[in-house]
């Protein structure tokens, strides 16, 4: 009797692996028909063709990405300015292994230019407001994978003078 309940609860965890596996497959499914629903869109943002980053992309078109911070403390505690270099990272939760990543979308991108929450320019030298949005030039590939890590956790802006090793997960905390 003790071994029928045994096989009975190693079918149930095998079933529920498989169960598992296919909705992650379905998810993945899901996310590249979405990448390419908004691709193949008919340039619904502006292409600014012969822009650089500071990847030196010029063969790329590239769009202006504007990023606004829900907190300060997700836009260098307000103090980004246009023509500071910025990595962008993602802070989330992977439910399967229960442990919180931050990893690195893409890095060295110079700010176009800062804005306060209301829209406003912020200037380079002034010291007195705090940037709530920031203005990116990025390649279209760059600013879907913005958009995607937006909607799987919570984007962060850095100042490139802050250290940042994109392959060592910043925090990984066991869920409760």
């Amino acid at each position: 009797m003790k071994q029928k309940k045994i096989k009975l609860v190693v079918i149930c965890v095998l079933a529920l692996a498989i169960a598992a596996g296919i909705y992650s497959l379905m998810l993945n499914a899901e996310k590249k028909n979405d990448n390419k629903s908004v691709a193949e869109d008919k340039n619904p943002i502006p292409i600014e063709e012969g822009a650089t980053n500071d990847k030196n992309q010029t063969d790329k078109a590239t769009v202006t990405y504007i990023f606004k911070a829900a907190d300060i403390s997700e836009i260098g505690a307000g103090k980004i300015r246009g023509g500071d270099n910025v990595s962008m990272v993602v802070t989330y939760k992977n439910v399967t292994l229960g442990k919180i990543f931050t990893k690195q979308i893409i890095s060295n991108v110079k700010v176009k230019n800062a804005f306060t929450t209301d829209g406003e320019l912020v200037q380079k030298n002034d010291i007195s407001r705090s940037a709530g949005m920031i203005e990116l030039t990025v390649t279209i590939e760059e600013a879907l994978e913005l958009d995607n890590a937006n909607l799987q956790g919570k984007l962060r802006a850095i100042k490139q003078n802050q250290t940042f090793d994109s392959t060592v997960p910043v925090a990984a905390f066991e869920s409760q």
